[in-house]
């Protein structure tokens, strides 16, 4: 006797679609278009702006605001300097409470010589604050060395072509 399976698609409204018994499917159909995980799931934007100063031997990281973060209590950021895979500094960002849409408006100066920034990446946590329980990573974004997407490359790029030149941009948070 065969016993059949049954299964919903799910896709990111999370709204079953339909059930189909599992030795029936022998196909799947190429025009449907199906988002990947990470596109479903928004972790929010963050609006950074960084400068390098030569001459000082300083690259200026200012955070300024997020938006779209999902729902959480407390929030708060982490900023962390690499240096190839090493940390080298770590700060933190005052804590912003019940807003999705924290403004920091916070500025960290590192001491990193010029000829050092294209081994350097600025890594972004994003932390839900919890006093009961373990701190949650919200989303995360690496700029620089070790930047995962196009948008961050391009910023470091940026930076490390305009010297003394402040450039903001906004970036999607990552998975952590």
């Amino acid at each position: 006797m065969q016993r059949k399976s049954n299964f919903n698609l799910l896709l990111c409204d999370f709204k079953p679609l339909q059930t189909y018994p599992l030795n029936t499917i022998t196909a799947v159909d190429p025009n449907i278009n199906i988002p990947t995980f990470v596109q479903c799931v928004s972790r929010g934007e963050l609006l950074v702006s960084l400068s390098s100063q030569p001459a000082t031997h300083r690259l200026s990281v200012v955070v300024l605001k997020a938006k779209h973060l999902p729902k959480m209590d407390i929030t708060g950021l982490s900023v962390n300097v690499y240096y190839g895979r090493k940390r080298i500094a770590k700060k933190k960002t005052h804590v912003k409470k019940c807003t999705l849409n924290p403004v920091f408006n916070e500025s960290f100066i590192y001491d990193i010589p010029a000829e050092l920034l294209p081994d350097i990446s600025v890594e972004f946590l994003v932390i839900d604050f919890d006093r009961t329980t373990k701190n949650e990573v919200i989303g995360r974004l690496v700029l620089g060395a070790h930047s995962a997407t196009p948008s961050g490359a391009a910023h470091w790029r940026e930076v490390c072509e305009n010297p003394r030149r402040q450039i903001a941009k906004w970036h999607s948070l990552g998975e952590y």
